[in-house]
């Protein structure tokens, strides 16, 4: 069986982070391929070490071509830093256990080329492009040309800054089977390459309800209730959850992603199953909204207050508008029935399923083949 090496996000305590993972490495074991998601976070292993000092090199390098970027570069590890450390210990185990119990890690060297018949960047924002040099690892710059597939990367963002649109160009130019998560991306490519690719679902979106379905192991919660689920802090989607809940007479959940004072800290299945079961859900996250509309959950929108990185904004007005749900955004005049119609969304799930699953099967034959 062809061994498929897969470069993502890993080991983050991101719910939609570990869900895409998850969800693209099953779909490639069900196409007959050995499917493994890379850990790259693994400093013991000298493979993972060389390629940080790779990405170290060229974004200091970067950093010292544009001074400014600094500041930025520090705010941001600070952030991060921040995050992790924000994360209560009762999330960390439950995610720890996913990924001992479900999630297929491999640590073996991608340095080989005969490790892996094929890699697949994607999907997440791998490919941000504020970050100064941007990130080799998920370019897979370590593998050969014509092994390199990117299924459903983001940006992040609909610009590209000075300091990145030619090595961007470059790294693009040399990945045969192209395609994004969003239109913005395919905007980029072809501004920045003259190609025109493929726009693909997120990975949670190219499995449908059965597939999450099946993975539920017993009753999360038993009763009627409307769910929050914030990615930074959002007073303002919060008071408004809570009206909806009261006037309806159900219960409120908040699982507001670092939140100590949350009233359920779920597993990522679970997390799932969560959506699935809700009367109503309200989010500032992208798969918050995905999830809602794969399950057929009704569900409001607001604006993320960000901490940091604006840009991102993009991908969830992407989604709304590829799923004809723009009117799901909150505004002064939001129509708050907990009712909606899912048939339009359904049918473009549905399209859009079919022709990302057409290019990941045509581009990992195409590419173990050669």
């Amino acid at each position: 069986m062809m061994r498929i090496g897969i470069a993502t996000y890993v080991k983050s305590y991101n719910y939609g982070s570990t869900l895409q993972a998850y969800a693209l490495t099953e779909y490639v074991c069900s196409l007959g391929y050995d499917a493994e998601v890379i850990d790259f976070t693994d400093m013991t292993l000298s493979h993972n070490r060389k390629m940080y000092r790779i990405n170290m090199f060229t974004r200091l390098f970067c950093c010292l071509m544009h001074p400014s970027l600094l500041i930025n570069e520090y705010q941001r590890i600070k952030s991060v830093r921040a995050t992790v450390q924000r994360t209560p210990l009762e999330k960390s185990r439950k995610f720890d256990d996913f990924f001992t119990s479900s999630l297929r890690l491999s640590k073996e060297t991608y340095l080989s080329q005969d490790a892996f018949a094929a890699f697949v960047c994607g999907s997440d924002q791998v490919w941000k492009t504020s970050l100064p040099g941007l990130h080799s690892f998920f370019f897979l710059r370590f593998a050969d040309n014509d092994k390199r597939i990117a299924y459903a990367p983001s940006f992040g963002s609909s610009e590209v800054p000075s300091y990145n649109r030619k090595r961007l160009a470059h790294y693009l130019q040399e990945i045969p089977f192209l395609s994004v998560r969003e239109i913005s991306g395919i905007s980029i490519i072809r501004e920045l390459t003259g190609k025109t690719v493929t726009q693909a679902l997120d990975p949670v979106l190219l499995v449908d309800a059965r597939f999450w379905r099946s993975r539920y192991e017993c009753p999360v919660k038993d009763t009627q209730y409307v769910l929050c689920y914030f990615l930074d802090d959002n007073q303002e989607g919060l008071a408004f959850a809570q009206t909806i809940a009261k006037a309806n007479s159900f219960d409120l959940i908040n699982i507001s992603d670092g939140e100590e004072s949350c009233q359920f800290i779920p597993s990522p299945i679970e997390f799932v199953q969560l959506i699935d079961n809700a009367q109503y859900v309200v989010t500032d996250s992208f798969h918050g909204a995905a999830f809602s509309c794969e399950l057929n959950t009704p569900f409001c929108v607001f604006e993320r207050n960000y901490s940091a990185s604006p840009e991102q904004k993009t991908r969830l007005d992407s989604f709304l508008h590829l799923v004809d749900f723009e009117n799901r955004k909150y505004c002064q005049d939001f129509d708050d029935s907990i009712e909606m119609d899912f048939s339009r969304c359904n049918e473009v799930l549905e399209t859009k399923r079919k022709e990302s699953a057409q290019f990941l099967r045509r581009s990992l034959q195409e590419a173990t083949s050669r």
